[in-house]
């Protein structure tokens, strides 16, 4: 049930993301920007995909510099940003995913 959940959660991120990318073409998106930390953004993203590296041969590991002073960003837009990248390297990287 919790794997059917989070691949639940997959699909809806994917189609969210594609309507957003609709909208953007349409020029009918609105970026939210407001001040964030960097360090929210990824604790989100890791979140999002945790259980997903926690399989046998597989490590993700954060090495987040303390104290990062915060940035002015749409949060939902570059969680999804992180998002797509940590998913392109599970599914892109060998046996060993380190």
């Amino acid at each position: 049930m919790r794997l059917i959940a989070k691949e639940n959660a997959r699909l809806s991120r994917l189609i969210d993301n594609f309507l957003t990318f609709s909208r953007m073409e349409r020029n009918k998106h609105a970026f939210q920007f407001a001040a964030i930390s960097p360090a929210a953004i990824i604790n989100q993203a890791l979140e999002a995909v945790g259980e997903r590296f926690q399989e046998p041969g597989c490590r993700l590991e954060a090495d987040m510099v303390a104290d990062l002073p915060l940035i002015t960003a749409d949060a939902d837009s570059l969680v999804t940003v992180v998002l797509n990248l940590l998913d392109n390297a599970y599914k892109y990287t060998g046996d060993e995913s380190t």
